[in-house]
């Protein structure tokens, strides 16, 4: 499905998995995700310079503002741009 936001406790795995050095591929199957979501979040990993720990330590909300609403921005939904 497309453009379905993932959950925030696979995030939370997610983060978890690549800060202990797991592929993306191996990610991808243990949490039925695809590679292109895994590295669509991960390039907003790199390119927001915080570490996976950082991340970690934030609330569901924080990160839901720190991914979600980050790659929702420059859309248009409803006819309004976000």
């Amino acid at each position: 499905m497309a453009n379905k936001p993932i959950s925030m406790l696979q995030i939370r795995r997610m983060l978890q998995f690549l800060q202990s050095g797991h592929s993306q591929r191996f990610i991808s199957e243990e949490l039925s995700i695809s590679r292109n979501t895994i590295k669509t979040y991960l390039e907003k990993i790199i390119q927001s310079g915080k570490k996976n720990d950082e991340l970690l330590v934030l609330g569901d909300h924080e990160l839901y503002e720190f991914f979600i609403n980050k790659m929702l921005t420059g859309r248009t939904i409803f006819g309004i741009n976000t």
